[in-house]
């Protein structure tokens, strides 16, 4: 069985929240697209207000990050102020804004069975203004995973055994158009004891992480090349497949998918 969702936008931009003073700057990164909580005022008097999840595009202070972000103040934010999620409150606090002008960002998002073979996103000359050459850029990736495995205890006895799956992740095209390797990630250890003679099925997951990556000479040259013949794209090739360790069990993997959300960000 395989699932597989594609696509390529130009994505909006919004805040993240952080405790530094207003008028400040700071070396930023861009995140991946990702679901946030939306929470809006429903009522004045009380005030009530409804969440919602909504896909977000934060910036983050990162020490060496490729961009510069101003620490925004007074910026309102509603919260909850009890377990029904219903009462809320609101807060005044700094945000990170992230940079607008001669920013180009483009993200995709794959989810797919493991090995995906290869996830193409494309970056179009048209996504830069005519003229400009690009001297910095970023890919913030955002990867969770997750594996149902059958495993068997074939043995006499009772066993006990940890499982992983390791995520083999790599990016196919050109490996220096980037300054580091797409980190291999892993699924959180999970214990199982079996009895003699019998299996069971479990699910191995990997929580949410982040990657960023830093464009190297070779993808900013590529990229001034379409912009300066204003035709053409640049094609970044992404893999993912995965090892097992199940111990002393048989069986294993039965499928395993993972999910990723890539945000290109180009100055």
């Amino acid at each position: 069985m395989e699932r597989l969702c594609v696509g390529v936008v130009v994505v909006a931009l919004a805040a993240a929240f952080v405790g530094l003073a207003s008028g400040q700057t700071c070396d930023c990164v861009f995140q991946p697209p990702r679901d946030c909580e939306l929470v809006t005022l429903q009522t004045v008097d009380p005030q009530t207000c409804v969440s919602q999840t909504s896909q977000c595009t934060n910036c983050i202070c990162s020490q060496g990050g490729s961009f510069t972000c101003n620490v925004v103040g007074n910026t309102q934010r509603l919260f909850f102020t009890d377990e029904t999620q219903t009462v809320c409150a609101t807060e005044f606090v700094q945000g990170v804004a992230c940079p607008s002008d001669g920013i180009a960002t483009v993200s995709c998002f794959n989810d797919q069975q493991m090995p995906w073979g290869g996830f193409n996103c494309v970056i179009d000359f048209d996504v830069f203004p005519s003229g400009v050459t690009v001297t910095a850029g970023e890919l913030g990736i955002l990867q969770s995973s997750n594996a149902t495995l059958t495993l068997i205890n074939e043995q006499t006895q009772e066993v006990t055994g940890t499982v992983t799956v390791s995520l083999i992740n790599e990016i196919t095209t050109d490996p220096t158009y980037f300054t580091t390797l797409w980190p291999n990630e892993s699924t959180s250890p999970l214990t199982t004891t079996l009895p003699a003679g019998s299996q069971t099925t479990v699910t191995a997951s990997q929580t949410a992480e982040d990657a960023v990556l830093i464009a190297d000479t070779p993808l900013l040259t590529a990229l001034n090349a379409i912009i300066a013949a204003q035709a053409g794209s640049v094609t970044v090739t992404f893999d993912v497949s995965f090892e097992q360790t199940i111990g002393s069990f048989e069986g294993g993997v039965d499928e395993a998918f993972s999910t990723a959300s890539f945000l290109f960000a180009f100055a």
